[in-house]
């Protein structure tokens, strides 16, 4: 028998586990009440994280149902899984950890891919104008003519990923937390890496566009070879995409991210800031992505199609809200997570189940460039 301990509560509970796993139990994404609460239970926190997890689960227990009675750790386990209030408890547990590691996950996509929203799973359509309309002349006692641009479509389709931890009944006898604690933390960081896995990809497959050219084509004005970053180089790339037309209409667009591998890190860091007490209007912001380098492995193959890349191959491209070029898409801007007491036959667990409905697309060729050394 456990001693009662009416002072432990969920979040209690919760906090113990982070620190025992090196989490920050108050980050700055939760309420104001749990951090207050945190701070109140500073000192008991530090007590509770040093028990073993199933004596510290036990405490919980009695917190929440004071007339509960233990008899041995197998039945106890077995009854804690089974009650919804210490369901909840793992449930919000693991999203803590869950997200710790979601948002530790640095993303240099952030600024040049726009997103989007879908809705169903069918094959989505992105019109954009390609032949914009003027604005007529209207001379005295005429009607003003519609406004009609044309549109082109780019059409994608979304993806479901997803992934469950079981934290197992025989873990909890043993007092292994690692599901409620290490585990969601690395899933986290894998769902965070879905984005720029999924943007990268599509940078460095090139697909066909709905006009039959490639992303990067000379058609499309917007790829050079024989271009290793320099100086020069950088200016004449970004001189094309602000000279971009589109059926004879000047786009004007300004060039905002300087897309590298690691191995250009430090030559475009000093182009950038020299270019900018040149100019300051010419504000680049420099991004070095590993994956344009080491290449990518598509999240929409399972992983089983890589797409290389090269250390001496950059790319400029365009603040999304000014011409976006890639986007990705999702049905909600963060991963769902869902947690049950496991039904199947057989199976004696509390289930955390992970789902993220992604995708990423290219859209437009405009706002985007390549420059091959």
């Amino acid at each position: 028998m456990f001693a009662r301990d009416q002072t432990l509560n969920g979040i209690s509970f919760r906090s113990a586990l982070m620190v025992r796993n090196h989490i920050d139990p108050s980050p700055p994404w939760i309420s104001e009440f749990e951090r207050d609460h945190n701070e109140l239970m500073q000192s008991r926190v530090e007590f509770y994280y040093r028990e073993d997890p199933t004596r510290l689960l036990a405490r919980l227990m009695s917190s929440i149902d004071p007339t509960y009675q233990m008899t041995d750790v197998v039945n106890f386990v077995r009854d804690a899984i089974e009650n919804p209030s210490i369901g909840q408890v793992f449930k919000n547990t693991f999203t803590l950890a869950f997200t710790s590691g979601f948002m530790a996950e640095a993303d240099s996509t952030d600024g040049w891919a726009a997103p989007d929203v879908f809705e169903t799973f069918a094959t989505q359509e992105r019109i954009r104008p390609v032949e914009p309309d003027v604005f007529d002349a209207l001379t005295r006692g005429k009607t003003a003519r519609e406004y009609q641009p044309k549109f082109q479509s780019e059409n994608y389709r979304p993806f479901r990923f997803a992934k469950v931890c079981r934290l197992d009944e025989q873990d909890l006898i043993d007092g292994d937390v690692n599901a409620l604690g290490k585990i969601p933390q690395e899933m986290g960081k894998s769902a965070r890496r879905l984005r720029p896995d999924l943007v990268y990809s599509e940078l460095l497959f090139n697909p066909e566009m709905s006009d039959g050219v490639t992303l990067f084509h000379a058609d499309h004005g917007n790829v050079d070879t024989g271009a290793a970053l320099d100086e020069t180089t950088l200016a004449a790339g970004m001189a094309r995409m602000q000279n971009q037309q589109e059926n004879g209409v000047s786009l004007n667009i300004k060039p905002k991210y300087l897309l590298v591998p690691p191995a250009l890190g430090k030559t475009a860091r000093k182009l950038a800031r020299d270019m900018k007490l040149d100019d300051p209007e010419l504000d680049l912001t420099v991004r070095v992505e590993a994956r344009l380098e080491n290449g990518v492995s598509d999240p929409r193959a399972g992983y089983k199609l890589t797409h290389p890349g090269s250390a001496t191959t950059w790319y400029l491209a365009a603040s999304a809200s000014q011409a976006a070029s890639i986007l990705f898409a999702s049905r909600e801007d963060k991963p769902r997570i869902e947690g049950y007491k496991a039904d199947e036959l057989g199976v004696w667990a509390y289930i955390n189940q992970v789902k993220w409905d992604v995708t990423a697309a290219a859209i437009a060729w405009q706002g985007i460039y390549r420059a091959e050394a």
